[in-house]
């Protein structure tokens, strides 16, 4: 929900997204915006988001969230995104959840 082309907090739906990590301090999360090479450029998108990680710790975690404002997504079949990773073969999950209260959410690992 976002083409990353304005440095904001804010989401295409005008809407925060952000990074988080454990309260421990033992792994963290940062995100950036970075200016892409004409190669990188997807759909003329001149910028993209940055995510910087690490996790390795036992106990660690981080990532980054998105409000999409109650956005009903039950009429779509696919959710797509375009990812690159800096060596390739990365793995990282996907959580989907409804409300920030609700019990369970859904995840994905994506390799």
């Amino acid at each position: 929900m976002n083409n990353f082309e304005k440095s904001s907090n804010n989401n295409a739906l005008h809407a925060d997204f952000s990074a988080f990590a454990d309260n421990k301090n033992l792994g963290y999360c940062y995100l950036f915006y970075v200016k892409n090479t004409q190669q990188e450029m997807l759909k003329g998108n001149e910028y993209s988001l940055q995510i910087k990680w690490d996790t390795t710790k036992k106990g660690a975690y981080g990532g980054c969230w998105a409000d999409l404002k109650h956005l009903n997504l039950e009429s779509f079949n696919y959710l797509t995104f375009y990812v690159k990773g800096l060596k390739g073969g990365e793995n990282f999950k996907i959580d989907l959840r409804g409300r920030s209260d609700a019990p369970s959410e859904t995840k994905f690992l994506i390799n």
